[in-house]
């Protein structure tokens, strides 16, 4: 803004007072002067304000290049245009190494891991609550599995459903859907189809999954896709790529909304990029990932949502640590992981993120990490 000056030796009477009938008067604020920022700005002339919003807080999903001004905090921002910059660190370890947990939260600081597959190959009914600094183990989810789908957007409030949940085959598949209310898991109403290693996003009441693998009446893999409203589950439009193995790999606020990525489409094994983006109503294919990948984690909602780890089956198995930032559009590659692996639990957003547990190729582990995203919005300042 610069400097704000002006001469008054014109306004002086010969009594020596101010003379104010021009408009002179009263004081310009102090920290309206010699500031060459926008930090301090009380409201844009309607000239500004008709091309950029001004809004008491910032938008919820920006996208790229988007401007607005934040009558709050009186700042001028912009969506920033390349891939917020973070990193991975080492975190506490889960109490039961396992792999295909499914990872519950919003958040880095407060999330649930729930079922899987431990060392000796069961399907784990064991529920483990994170507060930020350390995991405790709390009430068993009813039917131990693994290859479910969770979806939830706090630590107190969940669901998981599909999944295997044992031998023999004709009967592995499920359709039971649990609920988590913070303290106890509840049976409630069942999916349509039986299948397991789907893809999911919302939360206790608005969620989707799609995708899968089925073993009856016919056994391989389905594009099939259910929306669930807090009661039941309705079959809507399927994927448009049918696959399965998508583990953690769906990232969404509620049933009109949402993100599925990656997965095996093809037999024997034929891992994909392919993005698509649920509105409500069907699915649409999107802008594609960098690494064809299944058996993924991720996080966030359809226009800001991260993907980490996976593994590719063929020609030889492969454990990834590539991370990779959706912005609404288009993926690009940030931080690895520290350690490569799949099947990982995953909650939180772009900005607050944990990859739980999961398989780096032998063994089973209870590693869990921690994502800090950067900011996704950027202050601008003009002189």
């Amino acid at each position: 803004m610069g400097t704000i000056t002006r001469g008054i030796a014109n306004n002086i009477l010969g009594s020596g007072a101010v003379d104010g009938t021009d408009g002179l008067s009263g004081t310009v604020p102090a920290n309206n002067i010699a500031n060459a920022s926008l930090n301090n700005i009380t409201s844009l002339p309607p000239s500004v304000d008709a091309g950029i919003p001004s809004v008491s807080s910032d938008p919820p999903s920006p996208s790229d290049g988007d401007v607005w001004y934040n009558s709050n905090n009186y700042k001028l921002r912009v969506r920033g245009v390349s891939a917020p910059a973070g990193s991975w660190a080492s975190g506490t370890n889960i109490n039961t190494a396992r792999n295909y947990a499914v990872g519950i939260g919003a958040t880095s600081g407060a999330a649930i891991a729930v079922g899987g597959t431990p060392p000796d190959n069961s399907y784990d009914t064991k529920t483990e609550s994170w507060n930020g600094s350390s995991w405790t183990e709390v009430n068993d989810v009813n039917t131990g599995r693994f290859g479910a789908v969770g979806a939830g957007a706090s630590y107190t409030s969940g669901l998981i459903t599909m999944g295997y949940t044992g031998p023999p085959p004709s009967t592995a598949n499920s359709v039971l859907t649990e609920t988590w209310n913070g303290t106890n898991w509840t049976e409630t109403g069942d999916l349509n189809t039986k299948r397991q290693d789907g893809g999911g996003f919302g939360t206790q009441t608005s969620a989707v999954v799609a995708g899968g693998y089925k073993y009856v009446p016919s056994g391989g893999r389905v594009g099939i896709c259910e929306s669930w409203n807090g009661s039941a589950w309705t079959e809507v439009a399927d994927l448009n790529t049918v696959r399965y193995k998508l583990s953690e790999s769906g990232a969404g606020s509620d049933n009109t909304s949402g993100i599925i990525a990656g997965g095996d489409v093809n037999p024997p094994t034929q891992n994909t990029t392919k993005t698509e983006e649920w509105n409500g109503s069907s699915w649409t294919e999107v802008g594609d990932m960098n690494l064809a990948r299944d058996n993924l984690g991720a996080t966030g909602i359809a226009t800001a949502a991260l993907a980490y780890g996976g593994e590719t089956d063929s020609p030889d198995d492969e454990y990834y640590a590539q991370t990779e930032v959706w912005n609404g559009t288009s993926w690009s590659e940030i931080g690895d992981l520290n350690s490569g692996r799949t099947r990982v639990g995953s909650a939180g957003t772009t900005a607050s993120a944990m990859a739980i547990a999961g398989q780096p190729g032998t063994g089973i582990v209870a590693t869990v990490e921690t994502w800090t995203g950067g900011a996704g919005n950027l202050d601008v300042t003009l002189s």
